[in-house]
């Protein structure tokens, strides 16, 4: 409640009566407190926002605050002015202001544009030199306040620090650039090989099948077998480099995802494998209709590779069994190969997908120890894993996974 007391007065001075007004402020009061209340909430909420918010107070940006989080963007005091301009008695801003390279003045700054041009100012950044020497990108948007009469009495802007981002990705440009100078290299080294490192293989095997055609009656069968060695040595390190120049390329093939039928693929390949032996009896158990997404020349390699395995390693069983199939393990779907051929040690099993480890001998089994490795890289570009299970002498089960 107000009082008001207005006393009227007699020609000769005294007081002849008062008039009192009362003036119930009750509503205004509390208007008044909720107001507050209101402000003190947006102070808080501004300060406990990690973005940068700052507020110029006049149509100039002349004078210019932020909250908590702007403030350690700036390394600022509380309350202390931010505004582009020199401090007083400082013959340049205590902040420099960048962008591309080029250093902006005061009016090129966000709020100063929004200020200037009556309009927001949306998804600009620039990098800021801080007193301490330090510097820190930002990125946000700045939006003028306007009076009843739509004109600018000042601005306010939101900022966030991308520093970090802005980092990795020039980390990441540099990486890449990096990975494609190597890829280069690696390129022109696989050309080499593949030049270089055949022709004298193909020296040593062709002569080596001239001696024996042309000079074999002159042999004996130890002559005989020795050129047999050279030359089935020969070709051997001819299928490596041949192995090693696919591995090489499955790293920097281009990835096309499409749906494929992995079941028409794994039949496809079971077909050529039967028809390579076909003496052989052996049980083919393929699941039908199973669709993947990913690079189906990709993964046709990795089905050669695998059910190649299973039919190498079975040979030596009188009723081969070789099955493809797909089933869930703890919520994941697993694809698998399994066969009831040799086997193998689960103590070495860490050596499989390593190039040229091998768990049998080449008398036992011919290879070149790569295909398994080109598997794991053909699984790994599909975001995939790949793993076994197997017991010496009771077959083994291939699994693997696709993203």
């Amino acid at each position: 409640m107000v009082i008001n007391a207005e006393p009227i007065i007699n020609l000769d001075g005294t007081l002849q009566y008062m008039i009192v007004t009362y003036y119930d402020i009750t509503e205004r009061k509390r208007a008044e407190e909720q107001l507050r209340q209101r402000a003190e909430e947006l102070e808080t909420v501004m300060n406990l926002v990690p973005v940068a918010i700052w507020v110029a107070h006049d149509p100039k940006c002349n004078n210019i605050t932020g909250n908590r989080t702007a403030n350690e963007f700036y390394e600022a005091e509380e309350g202390e002015n931010v505004s582009a301009g020199p401090a007083s008695g400082e013959p340049i801003p205590s902040r420099r202001f960048f962008r591309n390279g080029k250093e902006l003045t005061a009016e090129e700054l966000p709020m100063q544009e929004a200020a200037a041009r009556n309009m927001d100012i949306q998804g600009s950044e620039f990098k800021v030199m801080l007193p301490s020497g330090k510097s820190r990108t930002l990125w946000g948007s700045a939006s003028p306040l306007r009076d009843d009469d739509g004109q600018v009495r000042g601005v306010v802007a939101a900022f966030l620090d991308i520093t970090e981002r802005k980092q990795a990705e020039e980390d990441l440009k540099r990486y890449t650039s990096e990975l494609e100078t190597a890829n280069k290299e690696l390129e022109a080294f696989s050309y080499s090989v593949s030049h270089d490192l055949r022709a004298p293989l193909r020296s040593l095997d062709g002569f080596s099948q001239a001696v024996i055609e042309e000079y074999g009656d002159k042999l004996d069968d130890q002559g005989k077998d020795y050129l047999d060695r050279v030359r089935k040595s020969s070709q051997l390190m001819s299928d490596l480099i041949n192995d090693l120049l696919n591995l090489s390329r499955l790293s920097r093939a281009e990835i096309h995802f499409q749906n494929v039928n992995v079941s028409e693929i794994a039949q496809s390949i079971v077909e050529e494998l039967k028809n390579t032996q076909p003496e052989r009896k052996a049980e083919f158990i393929l699941s039908p209709g199973i669709i993947v997404e990913g690079d189906k020349s990709l993964l046709t390699i990795a089905l050669q590779n695998l059910l190649g395995n299973a039919w190498k390693f079975t040979s030596k069983c009188p009723q081969a069994k070789i099955e493809f199939g797909v089933e869930e393990q703890n919520g994941e779907i697993v694809y698998f190969i399994k066969d009831n051929g040799t086997g193998f040690n689960m103590q070495y099993s860490d050596k499989l997908f390593q190039p040229f480890q091998r768990l049998h001998s080449d008398k036992e089994y011919e290879g070149t120890g790569i295909g398994l490795a080109t598997v794991q890289r053909v699984i790994r570009r599909h975001g995939g894993r790949v793993w076994a299970e197997s017991e010496k002498g009771k077959g083994a089960t291939f699994y693997f996974t696709l993203s």
